[in-house]
């Protein structure tokens, strides 16, 4: 059964990517700053979700920047938007814009979500228990997020982080883990807090790099100061260096690690898992109040615009004052990829993650890191 799913998704993205509509790139002219876009539209059926319908577009420009030896960096717009019979649904949107000559960077994320989650309880080493047996909940919630920064010296940002937003658990069985959580936390409240926000970076191309590194730093202190009903410290640490070993065969590898203080909303909590960190396992598989991981990623050509990759990564959750380097979690895969935009870089990903309990697919635009 599995075989013949893996088979599925090879010909289907192959199919996906071949068509023209999912690959729209501007032709070159002399404008550096042209505009490249491209969307996709997305339909697909859960038992959980019923039909759902939607898209995403991603829209970049070439950012001007005052130091020509820093590599290529670039504005970037994405947008995407998913409803499903069943009146579920999630928006979202993320930029990434610089001003004055790059002395000024812009991030925000903005995110408004009724989605069913599954959850396997607090700690490094929860049941995985049968599919038809897994704990769900489902989370409104909505948040608005600004990382406002200056560069200080070369390729060195220093700001500011805010975040707000409002959360409520909705679906949730009382007698079960979840009831457990939320025996000492709150189900509904707002969101709202600062911290500051460091970030270097190297790397010759911010989408697809081949060489550099970037590190980031970033906390959210909430407060009844700041309108927040939910009072809690968030701390997240981002180190990713690239090397070529040999000409677009590139290692890419990724430290990670987030930690929270407090009583926090279960979406805030850092966990392992998904499409960015720990592929193969689901997301929120592992949750606690300290996670680590890292990864080590090759990629390499394949022919015209499809890449390869393979990769894998080790990790855990745990409390503040435990081991971090006993019982750690593993996983592992490869991928396909295929070059969207050749100027800026842009790559759509099919990434099959696998671990000890299952393995999971994952299609997405941009790598994980």
């Amino acid at each position: 059964m599995h075989l013949r799913k893996f088979f599925f998704l090879i010909l289907l993205f192959v199919m996906f990517v071949s068509q023209p509509l999912f690959s729209i790139e501007n032709e070159k002219t002399e404008k550096e700053d042209e505009l490249d876009f491209f969307v996709v539209p997305v339909a697909f059926y859960t038992s959980d979700s019923s039909f759902m319908f939607g898209g995403f577009g991603i829209f970049s420009w070439e950012a001007e920047h005052k130091d020509e030896d820093i590599g290529d960096i670039h504005n970037s717009v994405a947008v995407g938007g998913m409803y499903s019979l069943k009146n579920q649904m999630l928006f979202t949107e993320s930029s990434n814009l610089y001003f004055k000559n790059g002395f000024f960077n812009w991030k925000n994320i903005f995110a408004f979500s009724i989605f069913p989650a599954d959850f396997y309880g607090i700690g490094n080493d929860t049941y995985y228990p049968p599919e038809n047996k897994i704990e769900t909940y489902t989370p409104l919630y909505f948040k608005f997020e600004n990382h406002f920064n200056f560069l200080t010296f070369r390729n060195l940002y220093i700001g500011l982080k805010s975040a707000q937003g409002y959360f409520k658990l909705m679906n949730y069985e009382k007698e079960q883990l979840m009831g457990d959580f939320i025996s000492s936390n709150k189900t509904s409240g707002i969101i709202s807090g600062f911290g500051p926000d460091i970030m270097y970076d190297s790397r010759d191309n911010s989408f697809y790099p081949e060489s550099g590194q970037m590190f980031n730093f970033t906390s959210l202190f909430t407060n009844k100061f700041f309108l927040s009903d939910y009072i809690f410290n968030q701390f997240k640490l981002n180190y990713a260096f690239y090397y070529s070993v040999f000409p677009k065969f590139i290692t890419a590898w990724q430290f990670y690690a987030e930690g929270i203080t407090g009583k926090p909303p279960i979406i805030y909590m850092p966990d392992l898992g998904g499409a960015i960190n720990m592929r193969g396992y689901p997301k929120g598989r592992y949750i606690d109040d300290l996670a680590l991981t890292t990864q080590l990623e090759l990629r390499f050509p394949v022919y015209w615009r499809f890449g390869g990759a393979v990769f894998g990564s080790i990790g855990k959750v745990q409390k503040w004052d435990e081991n971090p380097f006993i019982d750690l979690h593993a996983a592992g895969g490869f991928g396909l990829r295929f070059m969207i935009s050749e100027k800026k870089k842009i790559n759509f990903r099919l990434d099959f993650g696998f671990t000890s309990e299952d393995f999971k697919v994952y299609f997405m635009t941009m790598e994980a890191f």
